[in-house]
């Protein structure tokens, strides 16, 4: 297995999400499409509430000394729409910390930041913790 193929660690997020909105009782599913800007759609069988999910895998990186937890939101340099996604989850693979973020929470946003690599910073207030699966 590859660990620093980018495209492998982001099929390994999307399964970490998947797992975590299974165990959270959402049913889960993926589409055909690998284009489509939603990585998934998850529905809720009590609420009967449906979400398009984009994850996106967190990067270090160190400016000035100090190493931020952060990717890109515009891949390609294209952003997002607001019907494309609902919301976003961003893994951190070294330690499988999740957090999510409504897309209109962050909409114009070029890139999200969720904190220091040492511990020190916080996410800011319109991300919040998911889980902390390893």
């Amino acid at each position: 297995m590859y660990h620093n193929d980018i495209h492998l660690k982001g099929c390994m997020s999307e399964i970490k999400v998947q797992l975590h909105f299974l165990e959270m009782g959402w049913d889960v599913f993926q589409p055909v499409n690998p284009k489509t800007k939603a990585d998934l759609i998850i529905t809720h069988p009590k609420s009967g509430r449906v979400k398009k999910v984009q994850v996106k895998t967190i990067q270090d990186n160190t400016v000035g000394g100090i190493t931020y937890r952060q990717c890109r939101l515009e891949p390609n340099g294209e952003a997002y729409k607001e019907h494309e996604i609902d919301l976003f989850v961003f893994v951190y693979p070294p330690t499988g910390e999740m957090w999510s973020c409504n897309f209109i929470d962050l909409k114009g946003q070029k890139s999200v930041n969720v904190g220091r690599a040492d511990g020190q910073g916080r996410p800011p207030k319109n991300v919040n913790i998911l889980n902390k699966m390893r």
